[in-house]
């Protein structure tokens, strides 16, 4: 029996948005020694209609996104996604 099933992809969900908790808790920490207020959001979907819909209903004046240089296919493929959100976002986009 191939496929996902909805538990399995359930499953699948949580585990990322705890590990996304995870990386934000300790954004917000390091945020909180320096004084600096921090808005975060975690949310699942296509990448460029997610975000250009979260900037719309939230209000949200800057998109920032972290990348990281982990080889040449990595940055290709984060540069493809930077440069499709970039396009598509109705506010600046800022990486870092």
């Amino acid at each position: 029996m191939g496929g996902n099933t909805t538990d399995q992809y359930e499953r699948w969900i949580a585990s990322r948005r705890e590990f996304a908790d995870e990386l934000l808790d300790h954004a917000h920490a390091i945020a909180d020694e320096h004084g600096v207020t921090l808005d975060t959001a975690v949310a699942f979907g296509k990448l460029t209609d997610t975000i250009r819909e979260y900037c719309e209903r939230e209000a949200i004046d800057t998109v920032i996104l972290g990348s990281t240089d982990r080889g040449a296919f990595s940055s290709y493929v984060v540069d493809d996604d930077v440069t499709r959100i970039a396009n598509t976002a109705p506010v600046p986009v800022v990486v870092v």
